[in-house]
C-alpha cells in the first residue's frame, strides 16, 4: 500500500525544519528521540497536524499546499509563534 505521499511529505518537511518558535529543549530531551508530527488526512480539503512536543493540533488546508509560494515552515513557524506569544 502506497500510502499519502503528499501526507508524508508534509511531516518530513515539518520534522526536518525545526526549531520552531518556542522550542526550548535540551539535546537529551525525550521528545526529541522520536518523530515529533503525526500527519492525517481529515477530508479531502484538509490534513490535520498533530505537534506531539506541545501536542497541539493545527489544521492545514489542502488550498494553502496548491499555491507554489506557500511555505509550510514559514506558515507553522507563524503559529507557533502566536501560540508563544511571540
Amino acid at each position: 500500500q502506497l500510502g499519502d505521499l503528499l501526507e508524508e511529505a508534509v511531516q518530513l518537511i515539518l520534522e526536518v525544519s525545526q526549531p520552531y518558535p518556542g522550542d526550548e529543549m535540551d539535546e537529551d530531551d525525550v521528545r526529541l528521540q522520536r518523530a515529533r508530527f503525526v500527519v492525517s488526512r481529515a477530508s479531502e480539503s484538509c490534513y490535520v497536524i498533530e505537534d506531539e512536543y506541545f501536542h497541539e493540533v493545527s489544521v492545514l488546508p489542502m488550498a494553502y499546499l496548491r499555491v507554489p509560494a506557500f511555505s509550510l515552515a514559514s506558515w507553522y513557524a507563524n503559529i507557533r509563534a502566536v501560540e508563544c506569544g511571540i
